[in-house]
């Protein structure tokens, strides 16, 4: 593989598609990012050198920072720093949006199932 900018990005953004269902199509991630269908695809066959405006639309669309679409290290899998936002239905905004007491509801919740996950698993249950 090249190390050329564009093929880091194009192996980079194909890797995020993948990792993230809600983004993984052509149309889906021109939706999310504002960049044209036609833009996104031939971003990702590494056929066209790509503006700044259209990297910071796919960075958002996939809420990391543009630097990362062209890092040769980037691993969509493990993010930047961060674990991978485990929703697919709510964005992270849409998270962000809720008052505090009930994202703490929110979290309270998934305790109460992982919990109770992890106590079946002792029981023998998948």
């Amino acid at each position: 593989m090249s190390s050329e900018p564009r093929h880091i990005l194009a192996k980079n953004v194909r890797a995020l598609m993948q990792a993230n269902p809600r983004l993984g199509t052509i149309v889906r991630l021109s939706d999310a990012s504002g960049v044209s269908k036609g833009v996104v695809e031939r971003m990702t066959k590494a056929e066209t050198n790509t503006g700044v405006d259209h990297l910071a639309g796919i960075a958002r669309a996939f809420q990391i920072p543009i630097w990362a679409l062209l890092s040769e290290e980037f691993d969509p899998l493990s993010g930047v720093g961060t674990s991978p936002w485990p929703f697919e239905d709510i964005t992270p905004q849409q998270f962000a949006a809720l008052p505090d007491r009930r994202k703490g509801m929110i979290e309270a919740k998934a305790m109460d199932v992982y919990q109770e996950w992890e106590a079946s698993k002792k029981d023998g249950a998948p």
